[in-house]
């Protein structure tokens, strides 16, 4: 950065420069020549450093905080509802809908996707869902864990369940925490495939 443009940060710090001539501020940077304080001015516009408009020191004091802030954010596409018993993945959208969330809700290494809560078939879950929530999917976690929270898909729609597996059959039961009357669903070791999981819930994104 040219030695001009530092200054003209520095004094952006102290006081409202946007008030000030070209002439002026050139005094008080050592700069004789107004255009080229009118430069350097444009170049730090341009930057995103300084708002000629005014009140340039605050907007320079919040890019500072933005850009010593170390959270990592992540995108992560909707691709559909849950729970709904119909066939709505979003496969032919003209535009995608993304949450933006913390990496540190959803970890690291993980492929999510987010699907948007729909009925009531889990509100008396722990994750405690209501219509307009997402749950936050990761599609790479391999084989449940009893009591884990996981999503599969039935008929092409997907569902949101908790995980049971009997130790000396294997047979692998899907329960429905609802205040509705949902029976469970039963898959005997032989039928059951992990790729019937489309993942485990990592995260709940309220809709509000």
């Amino acid at each position: 950065m040219h030695k001009s443009q530092e200054k003209i940060l520095e004094l952006a710090r102290k006081q409202d420069i946007s008030k000030l001539s070209f002439r002026e501020l050139g005094k008080l940077i050592g700069e004789p020549h107004p255009q080229a304080v009118k430069h350097h001015l444009t170049q730090l516009t341009h930057k995103g450093l300084i708002d000629t408009e005014g009140a340039g020191e605050v907007l320079l004091e919040l890019r500072k905080r933005v850009s010593a802030a170390t959270t990592d954010f992540v995108d992560i596409e909707v691709l559909g509802n849950v729970n709904s018993g119909k066939r709505e993945l979003f496969e032919k959208r003209d535009t995608k809908q993304f949450l933006k969330v913390s990496r540190d809700i959803v970890g690291y290494g993980s492929r999510l996707m987010a699907l948007r809560v729909t009925g009531h078939q889990m509100d008396k879950s722990e994750l405690v869902l209501a219509e307009g929530d997402y749950i936050l999917v990761n599609i790479d976690s391999g084989l449940p864990r009893n009591k884990d929270y996981v999503v599969f898909m039935l008929d092409e729609g997907f569902y949101a369940r908790r995980y049971y597996s009997e130790h000396r059959s294997g047979q692998v039961t899907l329960v429905c925490e609802s205040s509705e009357n949902h029976p469970p669903i039963y898959i005997s070791k032989r039928d059951f495939s992990e790729n019937l999981i489309a993942g485990k819930v990592v995260g709940v994104v309220r809709g509000y």
